[in-house]
């Protein structure tokens, strides 16, 4: 046998056939055109598959995927940020809301600051 690269199952197969074209030599001609076909065909396939890997279309549809992923990760990050200063937002309306809706009540901290501020300026009594 000659030196090859092909897996000894390859090799064997090789082996098989040499025997089986020097005990049948008429089906010789048939055996070289159909291995020879089945040669081209796969070329040609393979041909292909490299275009396919290769085509720009799949090329910009993963750029402009990741593209979109990115864009879509951005959007989430300022949705979020967004939530959160909506959250305190309405946290400090009802903090306002609670010291509009309580000044007569001597304990809120708007009466108490009043009356801290009068007395301390002016010494009115309240």
């Amino acid at each position: 046998m000659c030196q090859t690269s092909l897996p000894l199952h390859a090799q064997f197969d090789i082996a098989r056939l040499k025997l089986h074209l020097k005990n049948n030599p008429e089906q010789a001609q048939q055996i070289a055109v159909d291995q020879f076909t089945y040669y081209l065909e796969a070329l040609e396939e393979n041909r292909k598959l490299e275009q396919k890997l290769q085509s720009p279309s799949l090329v910009s549809f993963e750029v402009s995927n990741t593209k979109i992923q990115n864009e879509y990760d951005d959007l989430r990050e300022e949705h979020k940020k967004l939530l959160n200063a909506y959250a305190r937002l309405q946290q400090k309306n009802q903090n306002l809301m609670k010291l509009i809706d309580t000044p007569n009540n001597d304990n809120s901290p708007l009466t108490s600051f009043l009356k801290r501020f009068f007395k301390g300026r002016l010494n009115i009594q309240i």
